[in-house]
C-alpha cells in the first residue's frame, strides 16, 4: 500500500508505542486497514488529523488545568482573609489607633460585633474603597 503508514511510523508520530497503536487500530479509535498478512495500514492523513487533535486536546486540557488552579489561588487567598478582625489587625489595616477602631465600633460607623466581650471589626469595614470607574 503506497500512500500508507505502517504501526511503526504512527508510533512514532504520535508519540505511543506499536502495541498501543495496533490495539487502538483493532478497537476503531485510530482508523486502519489491515492487509491479508494481518498488517495495520493508516492513512497519513487520518493520522495527521488525529495528530492535531491530540495537540488541540492537550492544549485544551493544560488551560483548564491553569483555571483551575488560578481559581483554588483565588479561594486560598480569600479564605486566608478572615471574615472578622481583631481591632488591633483592624487598626493597622486601617492605619490608625486602636482606641480609634473601638470609638467607630461603639458609634457604629464600622461594621464590627461584640462577640462575648471582644469586638471583632468585619472585613468589609476595612476593605478600600474601590477605584472609580473610568
Amino acid at each position: 500500500m503506497p500512500a500508507s503508514l505502517a504501526v511503526d511510523d504512527v508510533a512514532e508520530l504520535l508519540g505511543l508505542h506499536p502495541r498501543t497503536v495496533r490495539r487502538r487500530a483493532a478497537d476503531g479509535r485510530l482508523p486502519a486497514t489491515r492487509d491479508a498478512l494481518g498488517c495495520w495500514w493508516f492513512d497519513p492523513e487520518v493520522i495527521h488529523a488525529h495528530r492535531e487533535q491530540q495537540e488541540a486536546d492537550k492544549t485544551a486540557r493544560e488551560q483548564a488545568v491553569r483555571t483551575a488552579a488560578a481559581h483554588a489561588k483565588r479561594l486560598e487567598d480569600a479564605a486566608a482573609v478572615p471574615e472578622w478582625l481583631t481591632t488591633s489587625e483592624a487598626a493597622r489595616i486601617l492605619r490608625v489607633g486602636v482606641r480609634t477602631v473601638r470609638k467607630h465600633l461603639a458609634a457604629g460607623t464600622l461594621p464590627g460585633r461584640d462577640f462575648g466581650g471582644v469586638w471583632r471589626v468585619h472585613r468589609s469595614g476595612v476593605e478600600p474603597p474601590a477605584p472609580p470607574a473610568t
